[in-house]
């Protein structure tokens, strides 16, 4: 019969909805008020019904009535629809869902409680400096803060600073002349050194030229290594490769062998005598030593 009833007051024109059990102050009724007054200001809640299974509640503005969808998750959070949607024909009831007293009523008390929130973070109870623990209004902290940053780069005015600047700045000027000095003192040694090189390389070669007797395959190593190997080295070296070789030591001054003078490398510390060449001393030495 009332399924009837509806049918019928539908077709004539005016839509009749189903009425949503509701109470002002309950978490449906909170969430929608919020929700109003955060969204559409100038709109206010006239009742909440449903239709079928949707859920929604129906604003009033300018006498034009709107309709506001609206769905509870399982969780109980509300989600309300991103816009409204006029209703064309719809005509409220004679007895109001909600009385206007009562809403009165609920409206002053959250003005109240908005009020009260706003004199607890005046006094500063909750907006304290995380620092000293006083009300920001109180706090002195920032100021200190930009009073350090301010000193933070003024080292001229420490004592300790200006002391270890100052002696800086001399090690600094000492260090530069000391490499000035050194500079100067390699290019006057540049000329007796390349001087020193030179000469020690000629006698270098004609240590090597004296031993003639070896072919330049024997003494490649020294020749190749001349400015590397001292003089002993090259000596010693070409010294070992004659006794290698079982080289018969002749010696002629016109580089024929007309009268050979042979150095026998079996001879005693006594046979040495000032006619021998060091070369050949040093080479009987590593014969001795081999045997």
């Amino acid at each position: 019969m009332m399924n009837e009833l509806k049918d019928y007051l539908n077709k004539g024109g005016a839509k009749v909805f189903t009425k949503y059990s509701v109470v002002i102050g309950d978490a449906l009724w909170d969430a929608l008020y919020s929700h109003v007054e955060s969204n559409y200001s100038e709109h206010a809640i006239e009742s909440i019904c449903e239709e079928e299974e949707q859920k929604f509640a129906v604003l009033v503005s300018d006498n034009k009535y709107y309709r506001l969808n609206f769905s509870i998750a399982e969780s109980g959070e509300h989600e309300f629809a991103a816009e409204l949607i006029e209703l064309d024909s719809y005509t409220p009831d004679e007895n109001p869902q909600f009385s206007a007293e009562d809403v009165a009523t609920y409206a002053q008390k959250k003005k109240e409680e908005k009020e009260d929130k706003k004199d607890d973070n005046s006094d500063g109870d909750e907006e304290k400096c995380p620092k000293c623990g006083k009300p920001l209004s109180e706090c002195d902290c920032e100021d200190e803060e930009e009073e350090k940053k301010k000193h933070k780069y003024v080292l001229s005015e420490i004592p300790e600073y200006v002391e270890l600047e100052t002696k800086y700045s001399e090690l600094t000027t000492n260090y530069n002349a000391l490499l000035s000095e050194k500079a100067a003192l390699e290019e006057k040694l540049a000329p007796l050194a390349a001087f020193k090189a030179q000469a020690e390389k000629k006698e270098k070669e004609a240590m090597i030229e004296s031993f003639y007797m070896l072919s330049d395959d024997d003494k490649k190593d020294v020749v190749n290594n001349i400015d590397t190997y001292s003089l002993d080295d090259i000596e010693a070296k070409l010294s070992i490769i004659c006794v290698r070789n079982k080289v018969n030591f002749n010696l002629d001054n016109d580089n024929q062998q007309k009268d050979p003078v042979v150095f026998s490398l079996q001879g005693s510390a006594d046979d040495e005598d000032a006619t021998t060449p060091a070369w050949v001393k040093a080479a009987m030495k590593v014969a001795k030593t081999m045997n």
